[in-house]
């Protein structure tokens, strides 16, 4: 039952998570532009457009518990994670000017220990949940 609950708040901030780059992929794409990551300066918009439904798919498999692509999504959110966690440790105590694009686009917005510790707890709760597959 414990799972269950870990898995239905994961999803439910995947969701959330998901809304505003569904709405607007190209301002996430701008959120992006803003971490001055090599790797993101010419980031084209396809794998900006998929972030979004994955994050959705991704939230509505753990808050459902949809069994027959559950362990995948798990695995994506612990990618995704990992990979947002860095963007967020390169820029760690930087103003970012359009937020940290963990909702949407925002007013400029500092990478702080705080935002750290919310994408770790993340990790770690995905990955307890992967440890009870």
């Amino acid at each position: 039952m414990f799972i269950f609950i870990i898995g239905a708040i994961i999803g439910l901030i995947f969701i959330k998570s998901s809304i505003g780059k569904i709405k607007n992929p190209f301002a996430f794409r701008k959120v992006l532009s803003g971490y001055n990551l090599f790797f993101l300066k010419k980031i084209f918009i396809v794998p900006v457009i998929l972030i979004g439904p994955l994050e959705l798919l991704i939230g509505l498999t753990l808050l459902l518990r949809i069994d027959d692509i559950y362990n995948y999504m798990v695995y994506f959110a612990i990618f995704l994670q990992i990979i947002f966690l860095l963007m967020m440790l390169f820029n760690y105590n930087r103003t970012l000017p359009f937020g940290c694009g963990c909702f949407g686009l925002h007013a400029p917005e500092k990478i702080t220990k705080k935002k750290i510790i919310i994408n770790l707890t993340m990790l770690f709760a995905c990955s307890i949940i992967v440890v009870t597959i």
